[in-house]
């Protein structure tokens, strides 16, 4: 019957520390899941300022103008121009043209890659 107490005790204890790491476990992926996803609100934030911003600042600019800035500034494999030729996208950025003139900024990671093909 000792023997039975001791083992019984020990089977207790080692679940009960089983079961509070699981519970740290699970704790600890909210926290970060919940960083996660407030880190990607401040970024979509950000990116609404950015595009409006650029928008903003480049209004005076034409497309012949912004393509030969950033001909200039990125060179190489950084610059792709869209299927549909109204858009230029420099790495994930994409500035989309309606004629001459600067009209909205996309970002490949939020899908303005496939809304160009409409």
């Amino acid at each position: 019957m000792n023997k039975l107490m001791v083992i019984l005790t020990v089977v207790s204890i080692g679940l009960l520390v089983l079961c509070l790491f699981l519970l740290y476990v699970v704790v600890d992926r909210s926290v970060s899941l919940d960083h996660a996803r407030s880190q990607q609100r401040e970024i979509s934030k950000e990116r609404s300022v950015l595009r409006q911003l650029i928008l903003d600042l480049s209004t005076a600019m034409k497309k012949s103008e912004i393509k030969t800035l950033l001909g200039s500034n990125y060179k190489g494999s950084h610059i792709v121009k869209g299927e549909d030729g109204n858009t230029i996208f420099v790495d994930g950025v994409g500035l989309r043209f309606h004629g001459e003139d600067l009209t909205d900024i996309v970002f490949m990671s939020e899908g303005g890659a496939k809304e160009e093909k409409k």
